[in-house]
């Protein structure tokens, strides 16, 4: 697939269509840009006054996150209803009508209509994407709005340590109005940032890397896939299994007419308690970050406004912070890259600190897991838990699983058959941080890549080396070897499978 680096129509004439890019020229071509990109999303938000716009943002953030957190508690007939509604009859199709009713039965009044005001600000977003000829928004129906919101989300929150730091203007605006005002930002400037990095990393890490351009862009001849599923980060398995438990429909469904909640405080106890539960042997229950962690839970639990929002001013939050000295709550964020990497719990404006139970919930995994990242024991688990998830996504694609696990002393991850051919997989769990990317630290993140590419090289090169005892003991010589990894790495190689891409490649062997 490839990935398209958006420029303005000055620079496209800069570069004569079918310019070729590549090396110390493409970065500097796309260091140029990213910079003009990051001033122009700057300035842009430095004519708004941010006493306005904060508040603003505040709640347009509870109804993207209302409306993702559909997907985790509607049942699967209440999904096919939204996955069928399209949206560009929004007006007057009956379809949509049923949507907000079953909305509305579920989760009252207030829900549903924050949903439909939602859903109604995309639907017009799109006619006026189109008009005006801006390219970038894929949806057609509700189910879509969901996974578009989800895979911005990232850019969403950034807006609000972004306006803090930059919103200095007079402009006001109304709530309806926010994302005509700030969606082509993100889809012109803010994403293409994130796609020109990455182009910078695989100029450095890939051979044969470059770019061509286009009337719309640079196009690049590999495209890096950083999320995942439902667009997701990469996680560890341990990971997305707490996201899944804490979401059980048997937990969070309740009985047939009475009005559900789609969010509630419990949601953030569950989160401390699950940890506490499923990773209690690796050596955290009792560390200080836990037990502050735990604390300052307890103490807030009173403070939120229909279980979803938090507001502290200067003095609730001092005392509480003073609770967690070994905790850093609060957003720090100093410039652009900043705001886009962190994952705080509180983000502070106007001298008050603002949170939510899904932020406080984002915080509370975070700060967990990068503790469980530097216990041994618990990668060594992690690692056996993706194997087991790689063993699942095979089997949904009829690979027959073998119980092989060792041939003659020698270890094997995954070994499967389909058809007449022998499939295995040395599943590899290796952290690699690579969202936390700038031109800062551009350098640090490209040599744990290559670092982590060449082990994969090796394994693959072991497993090679190993085909005989495969031949051996399925009598085949028809084998094939692969390395999957859960992060996904930038590398070019058949044979080397980032888990984001390997149900892609299971559906390009089922059409063989």
């Amino acid at each position: 697939m490839l990935r398209y680096y958006k420029i303005s129509r000055k620079k496209v004439m800069q570069l004569s269509l079918g310019t070729v890019l590549r090396g110390k020229d493409l970065e500097e071509f796309l260091l140029n840009g990213i910079g003009e990109k990051k001033n122009a999303v700057i300035e842009h938000l430095s004519l708004y006054d941010s006493n306005d716009l904060f508040p603003q943002w505040i709640e347009f953030i509870r109804q993207i996150d209302e409306l993702i957190n559909l997907l985790f508690d509607l049942s699967e007939e209440d999904l096919f209803l939204l996955a069928d509604c399209k949206i560009d009859t929004f007006d007057n199709h009956e379809q949509v009508a049923n949507v907000f009713r079953m909305l509305q039965a579920k989760y009252g009044e207030h829900v549903a209509a924050r949903v439909k005001r939602l859903v109604a600000m995309y639907a017009a977003l799109k006619l006026e994407f189109c008009v005006f000829g801006i390219h970038g928004l894929w949806y057609r129906t509700i189910f879509d709005i969901i996974g578009f919101c989800q895979s911005r989300r990232l850019y969403y929150m950034a807006y609000l340590s972004l306006i803090r730091l930059y919103a200095k203007g007079e402009k006001k605006i109304e709530a309806t109005e926010l994302l005509s005002h700030f969606q082509e930002q993100i889809e012109t400037n803010m994403t293409p940032i994130t796609t020109g990095l990455h182009g910078i990393m695989g100029s450095r890490c890939l051979d044969g890397y470059q770019a061509v351009a286009r009337p719309i862009g640079l196009q690049f001849n590999m495209h890096y896939q950083q999320l995942e599923g439902f667009f997701l980060e990469a996680h560890t398995m341990s990971e997305l299994d707490i996201l899944e438990y804490s979401r059980s429909l048997s937990e969070r469904y309740s009985s047939s007419g009475v009005v559900k909640k789609l969010y509630s405080y419990a949601e953030l106890e569950n989160a401390v308690k699950q940890a506490e539960c499923l990773f209690g042997e690796y050596g955290i229950v009792n560390s200080t970050e836990l037990l502050e962690i735990k604390q300052i839970v307890s103490e807030l639990k009173a403070m939120f406004v229909e279980e979803y929002s938090l507001v502290l001013d200067e003095g609730e939050y001092k005392k509480l912070a003073e609770h967690c000295p070994h905790l850093q709550l609060c957003s720090t964020a100093k410039d652009y890259y900043d705001t886009i990497n962190e994952r705080p719990a509180f983000y502070p404006f106007a001298d008050n600190y603002y949170s939510t139970v899904f932020m406080m919930i984002r915080y509370v995994e975070n700060t967990l897991y990068g503790l469980l990242k530097k216990k041994r024991r618990y990668r060594i688990k992690a690692g056996f838990m993706f194997e087991k998830k790689v063993e699942a996504l095979l089997k949904n694609y009829r690979f027959e699983v073998t119980d092989v696990k060792r041939i003659h002393m020698q270890e094997f991850d995954v070994i499967c058959k389909k058809g007449n051919t022998i499939y295995n997989f040395q599943c590899k769990n290796n952290y690699l941080d690579i969202n936390n990317l700038s031109p800062v630290n551009m350098d640090k993140v490209c040599k744990q890549n290559k670092r982590l590419t060449n082990y994969y090289i090796k394994a693959l090169e072991k497993e090679n080396h190993r085909t005989r005892l495969l031949v051996e003991k399925f009598k085949t010589d028809n084998i094939e070897n692969y390395v999957v990894v859960r992060y996904p790495v930038m590398m070019d190689h058949s044979r080397v499978i980032c888990y984001n891409n390997l149900e892609d490649w299971l559906e390009s062997k089922m059409d063989r």
